[in-house]
Order: structure tokens, then sequence, then C-alpha cells
């Protein structure tokens, strides 16, 4: 029997979408790979393929002598691993003592779902909640182990206690009973396991990172050592809101040791990767269902990026999750209808927004700003059917911008009181022109400025706005190293899933309401990014979770319309239809364990001895001081070197957007006149104020200072000839062993930096080519 076309459009309509779909998979997956890697020395991705049985042969079962790591490497070494992931599970316990306490008493039952939906709000509300309170304690002086240790599991020792009088079934009425695991669910938990060790391995290891071991985790052992959180006028990073520095900090009280205890925190940190997976996965099955849910998880956690900023302790993977929580908090609010209930998560929106701006300044921008708008307006229409508007919009506005307000104001409100009362200025040390800030002037500001351009100025016209748009994306889809493919490929795939978006189920919002309103926020993501940031890469990392919803949607539209063309046709025609989707999925799961466990996703000398690991990774300056053979009562002034996490003896140093206290210490400072003509202090109020101070030796890193004068700025007063006059006016001695490095070694820009500013620095032996003293040591004159 013939079926007319009213019949066989829509079946026809559903095939052609899928087939277009399919076909961008494929083009957008080769045209990834099809590119070179940028920060790897070009290194061509469709080689990564030739290399993936070595190289994953090597993360399975890496052999004794795998990058050149000898017999210090090796499954035997995981027991000394053990303590650290104690303490760790001893943090998040905390936290997640404390968000119970919160959760449990903010939101009823009915409200959380089941037992996953639970154990996610409970957990990322208790991160949020104990890192604002590591501040607080450390704020009062009271980083002590004891202190912490009670606060910590304050809330479940008052549950304990009050446990009784509650009735036994309270709290699981709403519970649903034990879910069955689907076959998907089980093939996407194999292919990110090795994922989640790798982040673990990784994360255990001592950091080798330069902006982690110059301030993400030197300012938190820099608070650790003197007993509280302060300011630190010689760091600026040091100011901003550093929530994920706090669970490091948290970790080095508990473990009585920064060195360790930050290993602790980095592991703590290394936890919102599958946190975040985790809220992915109860928000997506919620709206858009348990097949897209899987798959939002595969391709989270198998991207490139989401191991990368799991290993290396930056903000990032803390903001991408309490970014992704305040979205799907917001939705949770927009979604009910009783008052009482939309307040309620109105308020937790808040908190978790504020723990974002917590974690970094732009959040305020990018998570603070466009998701209370969202939450607010989104009480302003009818959700569901039968929900009419609220009568007094205004004043509904009001109460609920009150409430979220005061969320944002619980965890984000400590950070600007600190620098508000340290230096005037809420936001230090940004805004300077508005509100001023102490230790910070015009100079500071315009060196910060240089430092972090934004690219509003560049902007001529549409036609560069379209140019740099194109190229913006390009750089975040497909330039990037440590990005998946699978995002690009499946922007078709996610259209299509508005496209054919699910009935809403009754009392939740529909799925393509969900979905726009994820691909607008993506939207805004991207633009801030692009407009208001300096541009560096890892900065629109906190986007991907928003990126992982559509592309679930996407590839679960493309894993279910198989039915929905050809319905009622067997098992195995719908296994022959999937596999080439399949296939290409699983093709780049393995590319991306392959790159990310290699050295071109970071260090992955995952079972090295820490004691072998340490003495190899250690900073080249803090080996170089440590050659010098210092004694206890030793005390090393830095001037240009700031990487100093890994230095065990006393020190100071200044980063380069602050004042130079070699600067301080030694020149006269007369008004007017620039710093490079700025004369020398006597020589003994030079070594007065030194000796004060127990200065013993002056260590100078040249590489660096190169590296600022070329990029940043760097004041003039540092110069060679200033050392040859304080040693020629007997303040300083010079150590004879200096480090050199070979002129032709250094970058173009410093060899040019050299020849116009300072030629003192390179020399020539009669047996080797021309060199560079790379550090240089004087001891201080008795």
């Amino acid at each position: 029997m013939d079926r007319s076309p009213a019949d066989t459009s829509p079946h026809t309509g559903i095939a052609v979408r899928w087939g277009l779909a399919v076909v961008a998979l494929f083009v957008g997956l080769g045209w990834f790979l099809s590119q070179s890697l940028q920060n790897n020395g070009d290194f061509s991705r469709h080689a990564i393929f030739l290399l993936m049985p070595d190289w994953l042969g090597e993360f399975v079962s890496p052999t004794p002598a795998s990058g050149d790591l000898g017999s210090t490497s090796g499954w035997q070494y995981f027991p000394e691993r053990l303590p650290l992931l104690g303490y760790a599970a001893v943090l998040l316990a905390m936290s997640w003592c404390w968000g119970n306490g919160v959760v449990r008493h903010l939101l009823p039952t009915d409200e959380l779902g089941d037992r996953i939906e639970r154990f996610y709000w409970t957990q990322v509300t208790g991160v949020a909640i104990w890192g604002t309170f590591t501040l607080l304690l450390g704020l009062m002086g009271a980083l002590y182990p004891l202190v912490f240790w009670l606060v910590g599991f304050a809330p479940l020792i008052l549950e304990l206690a009050t446990r009784k009088k509650q009735p036994t079934d309270v709290g699981k009425k709403a519970l649903p009973a034990k879910q069955h695991w689907s076959g998907l669910g089980i093939t996407c938990s194999i292919a990110v396991a090795p994922f989640l060790l790798a982040m673990l391995l990784g994360a255990l290891l001592p950091s080798t990172d330069f902006d982690v071991r110059e301030y993400h985790l030197g300012g938190a052992k820099e608070f650790y050592q003197r007993g509280r959180v302060e300011m630190l006028p010689h760091d600026v990073y040091t100011s901003f809101p550093f929530l994920t520095e706090m669970l490091c900090l948290a970790g080095m009280v508990l473990k009585c040791d920064w060195f360790t205890g930050a290993q602790v925190g980095q592991v703590v940190l290394a936890a919102f990767a599958p946190l975040t997976a985790l809220g992915l996965f109860v928000a997506t099955r919620r709206w858009l269902g348990t097949t897209a849910a899987w798959f939002a998880i595969l391709i989270h956690l198998t991207c490139p990026w989401t191991y990368r900023i799991s290993i290396i302790a930056y903000a990032e993977g803390g903001l991408a999750c309490f970014l992704f929580a305040t979205f799907f908090a917001a939705l949770r609010a927009i979604e009910a209808t009783d008052p009482r209930t939309v307040r309620r998560w109105t308020l937790l929106t808040g908190v978790l927004a504020g723990a974002a701006a917590g974690c970094k300044y732009p959040a305020a921008l990018t998570v603070v700003i466009p998701l209370g708008l969202m939450l607010l307006f989104g009480q302003l229409w009818p959700r569901l059917p039968l929900s009419p508007p609220p009568p007094r919009p205004l004043s509904h506005l009001l109460r609920h911008g009150l409430l979220f307000t005061l969320g944002v104001l619980t965890t984000f409100g400590p950070w600007l009181g600190k620098n508000l009362c340290e230096t005037g200025n809420p936001v230090y040390p940004l805004l300077y022109s508005v509100f001023g800030g102490a230790d910070w002037d015009e100079a500071s500001n315009a060196k910060w400025k240089a430092g972090h351009p934004l690219p509003l100025k560049d902007i001529t016209g549409l036609g560069w706005l379209a140019r740099d748009t194109k190229d913006r994306l390009w750089d975040v889809f497909l330039g990037s190293d440590w990005q998946s493919g699978l995002y690009l490929a499946l922007v078709v795939a996610a259209v299509m899933a508005i496209w054919q978006a699910r009935p809403p189920q009754p009392g939740r919002l529909a799925s393509h309401s969900v979905l726009l309103l994820g691909f607008g926020y993506f939207l805004w993501l991207f633009w801030t990014w692009q407009y208001f940031t300096h541009r560096i890469d890892r900065f629109w990392v906190p986007m991907l979770p928003i990126c992982s919803l559509l592309a679930g949607a996407g590839l679960a539209s493309l894993w279910d319309s198989v039915h929905d063309f050809l319905p009622n046709r067997t098992r195995e025609v719908y296994f022959l239809l999937r596999s080439p989707i399949a296939l290409s999925v699983l093709a780049m799961v393995l590319f991306n364990l392959t790159l990310a466990t290699s050295g071109l996703g970071g260090n992955n000398a995952y079972l090295m001895e820490f004691e072998a690991f340490h003495q190899k990774f250690k900073t080249r300056c803090v080996a170089y001081v440590e050659s010098l053979n210092l004694t206890p009562t030793d005390k090393v002034l830095f001037v240009g070197e700031a990487e100093l996490f890994d230095a065990k003896f006393p020190y100071e140093y200044n980063t380069v957007f602050d004042h130079s206290i070699f600067e301080q210490d030694c020149s006269a400072a007369q008004p007017g006149i620039p710093s490079a003509e700025q004369t020398l202090r006597p020589a003994k109020e030079i070594l007065d104020a030194w000796h004060a101070r127990g200065i013993t030796y002056v260590v100078v890193n040249w590489s660096e200072i190169l590296r600022y004068r070329t990029t940043y700025g760097y004041t003039d007063f540092v110069h060679p000839s200033r050392f040859k006059t304080l040693v020629d006016a007997g303040v300083l001695i010079p150590d004879s062993r200096f480090q050199p490095i070979p002129l032709e070694n250094l970058a173009k820009e410093k060899q040019a930096e050299i020849t116009r500013w300072a030629p003192e620095l390179e020399y020539t032996s009669s047996l080797s080519s021309p060199q560079v003293k790379l550090y240089e040591a004087y001891r201080v004159a008795p």
C-alpha cells in the first residue's frame, strides 16, 4: 500500500536533518584533526593517531624508563599518595557537611529529585561555603588544624545531636527507588574512567605551572606561613578573589605542611570536574533526557581542557563548576511555581553566583549579571501552563533581586569587604580610576592595563567585528591545543536538537527553552571573553559545561532520531545506522585521551616518586639558590623572580606589577627624576635596611627581567650597572657561581633587548659561544 505525502514527509524531513547532522559530524572532526597544535611546536593532530598505541600504552602500563624517569616511577610509589587522598576526602566531607546543613534547611526534599541530585546540590553548595569559611577563619588568624576540624564537622555534630528528635522517614519520601544503569550509561562510564584516573594522578603531583607556583599556591603558602589571610603588598594577585586557593590553604592547615597540603588542595580542585559532570547529568536528564545526560558527561569529561584545568591548580575549574551550578539553579527558580520555593532557589542561585565571582573577578560579568537578569526576567512570563504572570511585577522583581543579591554577598561579599578594608577599593586592583587603592598608583595602573589590554579599543567597524569573531571562533573550536573536536562537529546536531525538542513534562520547563537559554548564554560567554578579557585561552574554558550540554543534546538527537525516521526496525538496523556515529565519537575520545595523558597535555609523570619529582621539576632559580649552600639564618631578596612556591628558605620578592623592593631599598627616590636616572641611597642606609630585615643574599633573575621588559615592562632602575655600583660601594659581594645560558638559546626579543639595553649581561669565554648570565647572586656585606 502506497503512503501519501502527508505520511512520509515528517519522516523524510527528520531523515534529511539527521543526514546533514551526520555529514557535519564527519566534516567537523576531519577539519579539526587536519589542524596543527599551536602551543606544542606545530605538532599535527592527525599524527597523534599514529602515536596512539605507544602513548596510550605508556599511560596504561608505564615502562620504568618512560619519560626519562628511570627507576623512580611506577605503581610501587602510589602508596605515598594515599595520605593525600585521605586528607582530600576529609576536606570534601567537611564541604558536604556544610552543604547538607544548608540545603536540607533551604530547599524542600521534593525539590531535590533523587539522591544523585541531592548529593550534587549538597556538595557544590558546601564547597562554596567551606571556601568562604576558610577565608573568614584566615582573616581572624584562626588557621589552626583543631579549629578547622571543629568548624568543618560542626554541622554533622549538630545534626547527629538533633537527629533523634526527627521522624525516621524525614528526607526519604521523595527519593525514588534505586535506578538501574543502562547500557549507554555503563559504556560512557567506562569511557570517562581513564580520564578521571589521569586527573586524579595528575592532581596529586606537585605543581610545575608558573602562575600556580607564583600566586595560586604561592599566595596560599604565604598566608599559611603568616598564620592569617592579609594583604601582601608585594603580590597584587593575592588581592584577587581566592576561593579555590582557599581550598588549597585548607589542605595546608589540615596537613600542617604547606607543600604537601597544596597537593591535598589540588586533589580537591580536581574534584570540580566530576562535580560539574554530575551537575550536567542531573540538569540534562531533567529537561533533555537520560541519553543526552550521558552524552553530556562523556563530552565534558573527555575534553582535554577539562583534564588540564584539573591537574593544574587554576581557578577556572571551580569557576566552570559554579557557573554551571548557577545556570542550573536559575533554571530551577524559573521553573518553580510555589512562591516560597522560587525565593529559596533564588537565594541559592545568588550563593552560587557569588562563589563563581569568588573564584575570579570576571565572573561578575559572566555569571552574576547575566544569570541574575535571566532569573529575574524569568519570573515575568508564564513558565508553565496555567501559570499566570505574577501580580505587581516590579515589587516581585525587587524582592527576588534582593534575595539574589543577598546570596551573592554571602560568598562574594567577604572578598569585597577584605579589599575595601585593606586598600579602600573593593575590587582592587581593578577600577583604580574609580576607587583608587592603597599601594597602587597611576604608573602601576598603567602597567596593569598594558599587561591586560582589552580589545574594545581595536574595534574599527562591522568588518573588523566580523573578521575578529571568525578568528576568535577559530581560536576556541579549532586553534586551542586542548579542545575537543566534538564541540565543533556537533554544532549542526545541537541546532537539530532545538528543532526537534521533546515535549515538556508536567511541571517542567520545555527542552527547547532550556536549549535556547543555553545557546544564548554561550553567546554571552563567548562575547565577553572576546571583548572584555585579554583573550587567554583558558579564560573561555568555564563555558565548556554549557557547550557540553548543547553538544550532548545534539549527539542524543542524532542517536535517537533513527527511531523517528525509521520506526519499528530491528536492533541490527539501528546498530548499523548508529555505528558511524559511535565510531566517530570513540575515535575522538581515544584521540583526546592520547593527547591529554601525553606530555602535550601537561606533566604526565603520574607515578614518579615525590622527592625525585620535586628535585627534577623544581623552579630553576630556586634550585640555583639552593646550590649556594644557604645557612638557616640566610634570607634572600629576589629581583625579577616571583615563582617561589618551591623555596623552603626565607625570602622576599615582588611581582612585576608591584613596586620593586630592590628599588625601594636602594633608590634615593628624588622627585621628578626617572627611575633609570635615580641615584643610590648611601651605602650605610641600604645595608642598615637589609640587615634590619635579615637579608643576606640578593639574587637576580635576568631572564625574567628580560621577559618582562619585552612584554609588561619593568622598572628601569634595575640594571646590571646598579649591581656593579653596589659592589664597588662595598654593599654587595658577587658570588662566582652565576648561572649562564648560551645567547642563541634565548628568544630573539631577549637577544635584541640585551644588545639595546644591557650588553654587560653577555660575555664570551675561550671555550664556548657567547653566554648570558641567567641568574646572579650577591652576598650582602656584613
